[in-house]
């Protein structure tokens, strides 16, 4: 399966139906191309259609999403009216899941993803 289909033909009212499945087949295919086990394996990844504050500094490398660890499950939300970055958002928060919360705020480690 090539990883640009599936992103073929994705719009907002089918974003819902085709995340998980995305998400899916992107980990499979990265842990099998890096030959990486996940850091997080137990993830959430949610749309919301909450709207990020305004005033709420924002780097590029938190760009579109809200994250929350809780018992080592990552639970990321995607905001959906970033429907344009998406599959930009998508792929960064699946590498995410590779990196170690010890290092993960790491710039360096950041810009590499």
């Amino acid at each position: 399966m090539k990883l640009t289909s599936l992103f073929t033909n994705l719009s907002k009212e089918n974003l819902q139906e085709r995340l998980n499945p995305s998400v899916t087949a992107l980990i499979d295919t990265i842990t099998e191309f890096l030959d990486l086990d996940l850091v997080y394996d137990r993830y959430t990844f949610l749309l919301t259609c909450q709207i990020p504050p305004e005033n709420k500094h924002c780097s590029i490398f938190d760009y579109g999403v809200e994250r929350s660890i809780i018992d080592n499950k990552m639970e990321i939300k995607i905001f959906e009216n970033q429907f344009e970055l998406f599959p930009f958002i998508l792929l960064r928060e699946i590498y995410n899941l590779f990196i170690p919360r010890e290092v993960r705020d790491y710039e360096w480690i950041q810009l590499t993803i």
